[in-house]
């Protein structure tokens, strides 16, 4: 706790001669004030710092910075932690909406995707979740080893999703454990399973 209080009160000097600095220090500034306060557990005040980073970076690069999305991102990790499900899932969706902008949502590997799906859980939306566990699989079913890791923890955790309603998901959740089966097979063999 000791270099989080250490950091915050160095962060903050920091912040207040930012004004003195190029608006991307600024940014930089904020974002890992923000990420102080969220390693704190002070959601809110993490939220806050982030929500005027994003401000800003919006202000000096426009809405298709990966800095942006990055902090969207971040924003939406700490509401999820803060409790706030409906507000991290409206920040995971810009997040998705500058990847969009960018045309690098698919070529990244989805972490983003993941988080929206389980705000979106978390708001007790599971169509929405599910679209969002959808879109992983697709994005990721032939990526590198850690995408593949990444890809079955994504699909494992759209199992679980599934398995809330069984009756109406029973095909799905076959299909589910297939791919599981054979991603399990492919990364025995150490290689690259097609799907």
């Amino acid at each position: 706790m000791k270099h989080y209080a250490e950091a915050e009160n160095l962060l903050k000097i920091a912040l207040k001669q930012s004004e003195h600095v190029s608006p991307q220090d600024r940014v930089m500034t904020l974002r890992s004030l923000g990420l102080v306060y969220a390693g704190q557990k002070q959601y809110d005040r993490a939220a806050e710092q982030l929500s005027r980073a994003c401000e800003t970076l919006v202000q000096i690069d426009g809405p298709k910075s990966l800095a942006l999305a990055e902090t969207y991102e971040d924003l939406g990790a700490v509401q999820t932690k803060g409790g706030a499900p409906a507000k991290a899932l409206a920040t995971f969706q810009k997040a998705l909406d500058v990847h969009e902008l960018r045309g690098t949502l698919d070529s990244e590997i989805p972490g983003v995707l993941v988080s929206a799906a389980r705000a979106a859980r978390g708001s007790h939306n599971l169509p929405l979740a599910q679209k969002f566990f959808a879109r992983v699989m697709n994005v990721v079913k032939n990526q590198s080893p850690e995408g593949r890791q990444r890809f079955t923890t994504a699909m494992k955790e759209y199992r679980d999703l599934l398995k809330q309603d069984v009756k109406s998901n029973k095909d799905d959740l076959k299909v589910v454990d297939e791919i599981l089966k054979a991603r399990n097979a492919a990364a025995a063999r150490g290689t690259q399973c097609e799907s």
